[in-house]
């Protein structure tokens, strides 16, 4: 049997630092102090996925009003390849169905490679859909998948909320597709 919990503090601190240190290369990973911060502000929320309850993997979603972004969203590698991720993945997008629910991959027109593909189709294969705005984050190329079209202002006016005027001046930029 399959369910997913939302975790308190203490269980996103170990996933942390066992498997999201792990998971993600640093330019890709925020701090743990920010989680915690954003999650104690009640803006950021770690869900585990668990098979007979036993973590398979987790995911850490930033929240404004409407809107969430999938931050973070991995099976641990023991129980990749297993179907967890879709199953997961759709138990999420059915708990926000009726919010605005999006997420970054890295672009795979920049430095094109396999795994940058294999991930979108993945998240096409679930129902989330290529939006008309790039994103260009902290050195990052990125698409951005959803549930449903966002106009390009609504993305800006998000990741001011979620991060300061100096960071976002100096690190996002927002393009057409």
């Amino acid at each position: 049997m399959t369910d997913i919990k939302l975790l308190k503090k203490s269980e996103l601190e170990k996933i942390y630092q066992n498997y999201i240190m792990e998971d993600f290369p640093d330019n890709e990973r925020r701090p743990l102090e920010n989680m915690i911060f954003l999650m104690k502000q009640g803006k950021y929320a770690a869900y585990g996925f668990y098979k007979n309850n036993q973590l398979c993997g987790y995911a850490l979603i930033y929240g404004q009003k409407d809107i969430y972004l999938l931050d973070y969203f991995a099976i641990i590698k023991d129980y990749r390849n297993q179907h967890f991720g879709s199953e997961f993945l759709k138990m999420l997008l059915e708990q926000y169905q009726d919010k605005f629910f999006f997420l970054e991959a890295e672009n795979p027109d920049i430095a094109p490679d396999q795994i940058k593909k294999r991930r979108i189709n993945f998240y096409q294969r679930a129902g989330l859909k290529v939006q008309k705005t790039l994103l260009y984050l902290y050195f990052v190329n990125y698409v951005i998948l959803a549930n449903r079209a966002i106009d390009q202002k609504t993305l800006e006016n998000f990741y001011h909320g979620l991060y300061s005027d100096e960071f976002y001046q100096r690190y996002i930029d927002f393009q057409a597709k």
